[in-house]
């Protein structure tokens, strides 16, 4: 009996050295080559960070790592300033037509919280109050100008124009116009202590007679 030839093996089977089912050595090294690039590249993806992407990491104990940003990145920190009002000495100046409105106004910051100088008189009268301020001074100077309903483009540095004269040891000076000056009387009635009042109640005279009896 025959044993199978090589035309009765498969064609995939049959190589230069007849149907021994082995693969070519030369064929085996190449498939060798190509796994070790593949297993390379895919190595070097696989642990190269993304470019554009950032991760929240919290480690176990709760805290999160600060980062430093890269340069070409803008921050924007705020802050926020509190005025404390007792620091700040208001002058206040009368320029308006109507006496006494300095002293008034002066009474009613002084109420507000407000530290205040002696009220003066201004070298001459203006028709719209203002507000200045000294170095350092603007934020309180725009919330004195806010409380008084004092638009903020009459808020200015204090210079030698403005229209008052010994503004030392003042952080801010109001200068009182003719606009406000209505507002004076107002501002005195709602200040000016309450009068007091006493009664005095009328006592009851009692008269008592004393009877004797006879025995």
């Amino acid at each position: 009996m025959q044993g199978p030839t090589s035309e009765d093996w498969p064609e995939r089977w049959q190589d230069s050295d007849g149907p021994s089912g082995h693969v070519v050595p030369g064929r085996a090294v190449l498939l060798a080559i190509v796994a070790i690039v593949l297993g390379a590249i895919l190595l070097n993806v696989g642990t190269r960070a993304p470019t554009g992407l950032s991760f929240d990491v919290t480690h176990a104990n709760g805290t999160t790592p600060t980062t430093t940003p890269h340069a070409g990145t803008a921050q924007t920190t705020t802050t926020a300033g509190n005025v404390v009002r007792a620091k700040v000495m208001v002058l206040v100046a009368n320029a308006s037509s109507v006496n006494g409105v300095a002293h008034s106004f002066a009474t009613l910051l002084s109420k507000e919280g407000w530290g205040t100088l002696t009220p003066v008189t201004a070298r001459s009268e203006v028709a719209v109050s203002a507000v200045y301020y000294a170095a350092g001074q603007q934020a309180a100077a725009a919330e004195l100008a806010a409380s008084l309903s004092i638009t903020p483009s009459a808020v200015a540095p204090l210079t030698t124009a403005v229209p008052v004269l010994g503004t030392a040891g003042a952080s801010v000076v109001l200068v009182i116009g003719n606009d406000l000056a209505p507002k004076a009387a107002s501002i005195t009635a709602t200040t000016s202590p309450a009068p007091t009042t006493t009664s005095t109640k009328p006592t009851k005279t009692v008269k008592t007679t004393r009877t004797s009896s006879r025995g």
